[in-house]
């Protein structure tokens, strides 16, 4: 058994990625070590959507789901990384070395339909500049970065398939009430409290 383990252990290193988007899935993977990015391309440029450490499962769809999928997003290692990476048919082999992975698993998933359903709610959001707002907010608390890692207009055009322009014009707002800051066109939480406060647009 600890053989089978072994095999299924793989080490990425730095930019490698563990798959891309539009691939198909077919592994489940949990990380050992290192740090694993998110990646949505969009206008030729990837952004950084999330990121991954120990402990953390990402394409638990393929062990999950009945049906096959493609990825959406493209996983890269950030550092050097290992992780277990197996199949549907390994999961006797995980289950008996790791007892506690199906309340991982299900914590995972619990997580990623809190996130669908926090995202949603920012998607509903009818005011543009409170749309702006939210997403922020969320994307702080959800993707797995730094409160003080910087957050790029293109990443929330991206996501949101907005207006450039009217989310410059939100983000430049969200500075002058001290809720960001800005330095050379990014920018930097700079009082979480403020982006969860409801403003009259």
């Amino acid at each position: 058994m600890l053989r089978a383990i072994k095999q299924l252990r793989k080490k990425y290193s730095v930019g490698q990625c563990l798959f891309t988007s539009d691939e198909a899935g077919t592994h489940c993977f949990v990380i050992l070590k290192g740090t694993v990015e998110l990646l949505n391309r969009s206008r030729g440029i990837d952004q950084v959507v999330s990121t991954l450490g120990p402990g953390d499962i990402l394409g638990e769809k393929a062990i999950v789901s009945e049906e096959p999928y493609q990825h959406t997003l493209t996983a890269r290692a950030k550092i050097e990384t290992e992780v277990i990476q197996f199949e549907k048919r390994d999961l006797p082999t995980i289950e008996t070395q790791f007892p506690d992975f199906k309340t991982r698993l299900l914590e995972t998933v619990t997580h990623r339909l809190n996130k669908a359903n926090e995202f949603i709610k920012v998607l509903q959001t009818e005011d543009a500049f409170e749309k702006v707002r939210a997403f922020v907010d969320y994307h702080i608390h959800y993707s797995g970065l730094s409160e003080h890692a910087p957050i790029r207009p293109e990443t929330i055009i991206a996501a949101l398939r907005c207006d450039p322009t009217m989310v410059e014009e939100s983000l430049q707002r969200l500075v002058k009430e001290k809720a960001l800051s800005e330095n050379k066109g990014e920018y930097q939480v700079a009082h979480a409290a403020l982006l969860k406060k409801k403003r009259v647009a």
